[in-house]
């Protein structure tokens, strides 16, 4: 069963958010010029990166293909949502299937629209962000579910606070956005109160770049102790808040000479070919971890045509550029255990989206 990687799994958010934006809205792309940033880092090969250690092969079948993955490590294995199949799969860290989680459809633990992410609960639940804005939270066996419909369109990610809260990632919220405001990026939602109690991280970008960001801006996201770190697709800063109440507490610029940004934004595109130009110019963040010695990983990607070109960073606490790989297969996730951490990469040399390469990075 050999299936073609067509719809890259971090890259097609700016598809998926075409395809499910209101009428008109995805018409407000616009153009930008672009800078390099000239900064720190060498650029090197991803082989002068990481040490490969053999690859993974994650258990498929006719009946739960692997399509478009997005995944997450944690302790218990791999959490993976299928943007394209609509459901949500867990593997252990050898790559047996344990349990397959909703389907399409409208209904308590269905899927209406894409599936962004799922990510493991410390009851054994999954907590699952529907990208035209329903939180799902499935119990511990995977027959239960709780959907709620939160005020944020699009919805990007949900990450577990405490009992009650829950950290939203999208745009909204949604009142904000039709008055054409601004609008936040971070959002505290109570699961008892069904509501937002607060929204922080507004978008970072000039005013001329908002329809920009809206079409193409996704966020990613890391919770590490009381601290919320946060970068916007088309940004060049990491921000931290507190946990506690959303206090940013610091931000650490990106010193790539890779990374791309946008310097202005004129109204529109005037054709296809050159909407398609401009988007081999910028650069997309497209996932941040941070390893347990607080280093930093950072992907990023431009677009080619339908294929990404993946960069990776490396950066220190402080946000200095350690290493970089100027050409890198697209990173699925990382997992860390007792020893090093494992970096799992697509396998560039095999189109099967279930087979993925280990690494670790070099001393």
């Amino acid at each position: 069963m050999r299936r073609s990687r067509s719809l890259e799994t971090r890259g097609q958010l700016p598809t998926l958010a075409r395809a499910w934006m209101p009428q008109g809205q995805a018409s407000c792309i616009a153009i930008a010029m672009i800078a390099l940033l000239p900064m720190s880092g060498s650029s090197q090969g991803i082989d002068q990166m990481v040490l490969w250690k053999g690859t993974l092969q994650l258990e498929d079948s006719r009946d739960a293909l692997l399509v478009a993955p997005h995944a997450v490590a944690s302790a218990s294995g791999l959490t993976i949502a299928d943007l394209r199949e609509f459901r949500v799969s867990q593997y252990s860290h050898e790559g047996r299937r344990l349990r397959l989680v909703g389907r399409r459809g409208g209904g308590p633990g269905e899927f209406e629209s894409p599936p962004l992410t799922a990510r493991p609960m410390p009851d054994g639940g999954l907590l699952v962000a529907e990208f035209s804005g329903r939180l799902h939270r499935f119990g511990a066996a995977g027959d239960s579910a709780r959907t709620s419909r939160v005020p944020l369109f699009p919805f990007y990610d949900a990450r577990r606070l405490d009992d009650d809260r829950v950290l939203l990632v999208g745009w909204g919220p949604i009142a904000q956005r039709e008055r054409a405001e601004r609008g936040s990026l971070l959002h505290e939602w109570s699961t008892r109160e069904q509501r937002i109690r607060k929204s922080y991280f507004v978008l970072p970008v000039a005013d001329a770049q908002l329809a920009l960001a809206r079409s193409l801006g996704s966020v990613a996201t890391v919770i590490s102790g009381d601290t919320i770190l946060a970068v916007f697709a088309l940004t060049d800063t990491i921000y931290k808040f507190t946990v506690s109440d959303g206090t940013l507490v610091a931000k650490l610029p990106i010193r790539s000479s890779l990374l791309k940004r946008i310097a202005d934004a004129p109204n529109a595109f005037r054709s296809v070919a050159e909407r398609s130009k401009w988007l081999e110019q910028v650069s997309v963040i497209d996932a941040l971890y941070q390893l347990r010695d607080g280093r930093l990983l950072v992907q990023f990607s431009e677009r080619y045509g339908v294929l990404r070109r993946y960069r990776l960073l490396l950066l220190d606490a402080s946000g200095t550029v350690l290493a970089q790989a100027s050409e890198a297969p697209q990173l699925m996730a990382v997992a860390e255990g007792a020893g090093e951490p494992v970096l799992l990469f697509a396998n560039r040399d095999d189109d099967e989206p279930n087979i993925w390469r280990r690494a670790e990075l070099r001393p």
